[in-house]
């Protein structure tokens, strides 16, 4: 090995450890985690192994250059895009820079959790919702297209109905596709009448593509379908008479697929 070479590694290796050391000392000021999940201490060393040779490992200096969320997002964007970018020291970096300082670097890391198709983060992307700045909120609703959970469906419809940024009401419309239930089917059918025609597209497309039938593309008629197949049910009686047995069998929404 030349000299200039090993100048060169000796330099990296510096610029890794105060990656590491620096990265130690963020997340340690902005995670709400128990003491456990904390230490973080052995993560960018942990990304580093993973990354020998690759010819962007520089990357991961900048996943902790707060003077630059510009390079942070690149940085989260690319090492989530390898083979090892969805790895146990990756996933707990994008859980804790979701709550970092800028809002560029909270989006990518929250887009960043659910690329891997992994349901768990689905905490971290209600959170994301409810963000006040609309990027974020963006960032958050495109993740949701990713994974599948029940968890997440309570916000969703809060914000398809009143977010007032319309790429986030069509990105959770997309994002509510699958959910065969009716009070999601009867949100989606509503939102056909959104002033914006990028939200009434993917509702009335979420709605078809749940069903595996067409429906009308009309807000009311699709909801006297969506009435039709997906009756509310009535509310349980009160009083002692509530144990007795119900004349009708009780209809699971999540089962019926029109014919």
């Amino acid at each position: 090995m030349t000299k200039g070479a090993t100048l060169h590694d000796t330099f990296r290796v510096m610029a890794l450890c105060l990656a590491a050391a620096l990265f130690a000392a963020l997340t340690a000021g902005c995670s709400s985690s128990s003491s456990s999940d904390s230490d973080f201490n052995s993560i960018i060393p942990e990304i580093i192994r993973k990354a020998q040779g690759d010819p962007t490992e520089a990357n991961i200096v900048d996943l902790v250059n707060t003077a630059s969320p510009d390079a942070q997002r690149a940085a989260i964007q690319s090492i989530q895009d390898k083979p090892w970018g969805h790895d146990p020291g990756c996933m707990k970096a994008y859980r804790t820079l979701s709550h970092s300082p800028s809002p560029m670097v909270r989006g990518q890391a929250m887009r960043a959790l659910a690329s891997a198709h992994n349901a768990d983060c689905a905490d971290v992307l209600v959170l994301g919702l409810s963000d006040k700045d609309p990027q974020v909120r963006r960032d958050a609703s495109q993740a949701l297209i990713d994974i599948r959970n029940p968890l997440t469906i309570s916000a969703s419809l809060e914000h398809l109905k009143n977010d007032e940024d319309a790429q986030v009401r069509s990105n959770v419309a997309r994002s509510l596709k699958g959910y065969n239930d009716g009070t999601v089917l009867r949100a989606l059918a509503a939102s056909l009448d959104d002033p914006d025609v990028g939200v009434a597209h993917w509702a009335h497309r979420s709605i078809q593509e749940t069903v595996s039938v067409e429906v009308p593309g009309e807000a009311r008629p699709c909801l006297q379908w969506v009435e039709q197949h997906y009756p509310e049910r009535p509310a349980p009686p009160s009083g002692p008479s509530s144990t007795a047995p119900s004349s009708t069998p009780a209809r699971s929404t999540g089962s019926v697929r029109p014919g």
